[in-house]
């Protein structure tokens, strides 16, 4: 269990490692690409995109052929997706730029699965602990990735940035190194069937609603202020060092808690750990609104951190603890096809709606889905509350 768990932990940092940096330059990138500068912004939408309409397949293939050999295939996938962008770049391509960031989503939708694999490997009393570990190693990625974009930058002189992409793609392949160490036990049969309850049915229960919600609109709220959020810190005066720094404390608030997460689930209940989250998250968008000063960016950003860590987390586990092994594959294919289908359309609007609205109708437009994950929780935690024995 132990040795599993620290492969995935450290291809989690291999992963998230590589997206920082790619998601810290795409966009700079296809700017300096794009002829229409109106399609800056493409190449990172279709890293999202990618990862939505893979994310089924990839449950399936796993379900089939297993973690193992489905981890070693996302991450070839991922690069192939580095070694395409870093030769478009060379090669003055946006077209194939674009193409070589639909590889790195298709890697991402791969990666998002390491976390369930974590809670599949481990006794159901050590789950939480194990999902929440294998998140702790976005830790190293949030404090080395904006460093490795910075010194790999000019590895490729003179053509700007695409050393950092050959950079990606070295990650992609350690990540391949590190999956193929793994020891997960062969898929059984049950879960090969895809036999157990119909997908429909299992939709329309309590836990599976309360943890796609609580998954899709933190991971959403979170990733609407992320990407407006350095458009906002530079439009308010600041600079573009200081907008960096304020997205890496995000970065810190969104994997540092991962630590704690797993024994505070188990101390107080995934629900009650949900249910933080969500106030935290509200918490965040009203020190949005109370000002634009560089702390208010900060601590804001931190906060939205921490609050995703908790809905994420707690998501995560609530779902794996509510469907039988035959059924996760399609379970956790459809929760990761919801989840990611609504940050795609967050962050693709993320921009244009801040350039036109502004910074508080950012902070703010997140507010009411965040209450109703806060009224699905504690619908769900009167549900299971035990009812009093009769007299």
């Amino acid at each position: 269990m132990n040795r599993n768990v620290i492969l995935l932990c450290l291809a989690e940092a291999l992963y998230v490692c590589y997206l920082s940096i790619g998601f810290t330059l795409i966009s700079l990138v296809g700017q300096s690409l794009a002829i229409d500068k109106n399609l800056a912004t493409l190449p990172f939408s279709l890293t999202i995109v990618a990862s939505a309409v893979t994310t089924i397949g990839a449950s399936m293939l796993m379900a089939r052929i297993g973690r193992r050999p489905g981890f070693m295939v996302g991450a070839m996938i991922g690069v192939a997706g580095g070694a395409l962008a870093t030769f478009a770049i060379i090669g003055g391509s946006f077209w194939l730029f674009c193409a070589g960031n639909f590889l790195m989503g298709m890697f991402k939708a791969f990666a998002q699965y390491y976390r369930f694999a974590a809670g599949e490997v481990t006794e159901p009393d050590n789950r939480a602990s194990a999902i929440s570990l294998v998140l702790a190693g976005g830790v190293l990625a949030a404090v080395g990735g904006p460093q490795l974009a910075a010194f790999s930058r000019d590895l490729l002189a003179p053509v700007a940035f695409a050393g950092s992409f050959a950079a990606i793609t070295v990650l992609a392949l350690l990540t391949f190194v590190l999956t193929a160490f793994l020891k997960v036990p062969p898929v059984a049969k049950a879960v090969r069937s895809e036999g157990g309850r119909p997908l429909a049915d299992i939709m329309k229960t309590p836990p599976f609603i309360v943890a796609v919600a609580a998954g899709s609109v933190g991971y959403s709220v979170m990733g609407f202020v992320m990407t407006a959020t350095p458009l906002a810190v530079i439009g308010c005066g600041y600079s573009i060092g200081e907008a960096a720094t304020v997205i890496q404390w995000h970065l810190l608030g969104m994997f540092a808690p991962s630590f704690l997460t797993g024994k505070l689930t188990a101390r107080i209940g995934t629900s009650t750990v949900i249910l933080t989250g969500a106030v935290l998250l509200l918490a965040s968008a009203a020190i949005g609104v109370s000002g634009t000063t560089l702390g208010h960016f900060w601590v804001g950003l931190l906060m939205s951190g921490i609050g995703w860590n908790f809905m994420y987390v707690g998501a995560t586990i609530l779902l794996t603890e509510n469907h039988a092994p035959e059924e996760r594959a399609k379970v956790q294919a459809a929760n990761e096809f919801i989840m990611f289908t609504c940050v795609s359309l967050s962050t693709f609007i993320a921009g244009a709606f801040y350039n036109l609205y502004g910074w508080t109708a950012v902070a703010l437009l997140g507010v009411p889905p965040v209450i109703l994950v806060l009224g699905l929780i504690l619908w769900l935690m009167t549900r299971r509350r035990p009812e009093p024995a009769s007299v």
